[in-house]
């Protein structure tokens, strides 16, 4: 497996990416940094991109912590993917990006495009297999640990109860299978891309470029 992590957000680039300034996204603060381009294709440009973020104490700095993204541009749809451990990674790389190489990067609204086209009864190749439902809403920030989720399978339910579901805003994320590659996937309610740990990258590839031409 490359180097994918559990997160994976979808960009829209609305403006030229220029691949040869990416060395100017490393901050002053960052000692090390690393960055691999790779052409699968014509239409598709592999980038990975490690740098070492200093741990401080007292502001004085204890060791440096290895971080890492995964990127996929696909070239004629100028969409970007962006794999990372977490969102404040995705969000730190996205944001040097856009400052430094001087570019826009639109997050697509992934969740509700799905949401919308299950609504609309789209036909676009993934089956919805699960939905989680919020069984109680947070009133506050202490409340969180409170917050329940509820798996339903969507063979457990009717067609109607479901969409009433999405309408309402109660769905916090999907999950589908995608037939052509036999794999599950998952999207959360911020459009947030997961994979199992044991997904084939070619599998991968095929699934982000399949959701590509949805948005």
């Amino acid at each position: 497996m490359f180097l994918m992590e559990k997160d994976c957000i979808l960009y829209r680039v609305n403006s030229d990416f220029q691949i040869d300034k990416l060395h100017s996204i490393t901050p002053k603060r960052i000692t090390y940094d690393k960055y691999d381009i790779s052409y699968m294709n014509d239409q598709i440009i592999k980038i990975s991109y490690k740098w070492l973020d200093p741990i401080k104490v007292q502001d004085k700095i204890i060791s440096r912590e290895p971080k890492s993204v995964f990127l996929l541009y696909f070239v004629q749809r100028k969409i970007l993917c962006c794999f990372g451990s977490s969102e404040s990674q995705i969000g730190f790389v996205i944001s040097k990006l856009e400052k430094k190489i001087s570019m826009h990067l639109e997050k697509i609204n992934l969740f509700d495009i799905c949401r919308d086209k299950f609504i609309n009864e789209d036909s676009w190749g993934f089956d919805l297999v699960n939905i989680y439902l919020l069984q109680k809403k947070p009133i506050s920030f202490d409340d969180y640990e409170n917050t329940q989720v509820k798996k339903i399978k969507i063979n457990d339910i009717g067609s109607e109860e479901l969409r009433e579901h999405l309408i309402n805003g109660e769905v916090t994320s999907f999950t589908y299978y995608f037939n052509e590659w036999k794999t599950y996937f998952y999207l959360d309610s911020e459009s947030v891309v997961s994979f199992p740990d044991v997904v084939k990258e070619e599998v991968v590839y095929n699934v982000i470029e399949s959701l590509s031409d949805i948005v």
